[in-house]
């Protein structure tokens, strides 16, 4: 007698198995790429944005007086004028306080002078493309306040007429400013407005 072979046999091998997995691993690990790279981007974008509202702010609260002598976070803070995204959360009344920005470091702000003529925006802890980025923006004067110097890290720019030695010419070109930036998460920029 002879024996039929049997054909219903169901279930995936084992190299099936594996290479589902493999395929699986593979979508997963792009479609996360670009997950983490829309969300650099879109912070990207909100820091620099931060930052143009803020000296928006800065210039519109302090235009009255014809100076920015008092500016302070405390300020703008009781005044109900600055981003609530970046306003300090505590009472910068009785000692300096900072605002926060989208990659959580510190934004400092204050005058540049005794007469209160210029203010500046300090953004610290900045990752590098970021530092790149927004060191190179440049700064159209369409709200009455133009940038006069621009320091990232130990590197300074500024017009021509105000110039110091060891200070380069604004505006900062794309190829100083990463050189200016350092590598990791330890870049400091500050901008100075009249």
């Amino acid at each position: 007698m002879k024996q039929k072979l049997k054909n219903n046999q169901s279930g995936r091998t084992i190299m099936e198995m594996i290479a589902y997995i493999m395929i699986m691993v593979t979508l997963t690990a792009a479609i996360a790429s670009m997950v983490h790279t829309g969300i650099h981007r879109y912070e990207c974008s909100q820091i620099q944005q931060e930052l143009a509202d803020l000296k928006k702010i800065i210039v519109m609260r302090y235009a009255a007086a014809g100076n920015y002598k008092q500016i302070s976070w405390n300020d703008l803070r009781e005044s109900h004028m600055g981003p609530k995204s970046i306003m300090p959360t505590r009472d910068c009344s009785t000692r300096k306080c900072y605002g926060q920005h989208t990659f959580e470091g510190k934004i400092d702000i204050g005058t540049n002078d005794e007469y209160g003529e210029t203010f500046y925006i300090e953004f610290q802890e900045l990752p590098t493309d970021v530092c790149a980025q927004m060191g190179s923006k440049q700064w159209p004067a369409t709200d009455g306040s133009d940038m006069e110097r621009l320091q990232i890290n130990n590197t300074v720019w500024t017009f021509a007429s105000l110039k110091n030695d060891g200070e380069k010419v604004l505006p900062a070109q794309t190829k100083d400013v990463v050189e200016a930036c350092k590598k990791g998460y330890d870049n400091k920029i500050r901008w100075t407005f009249n």
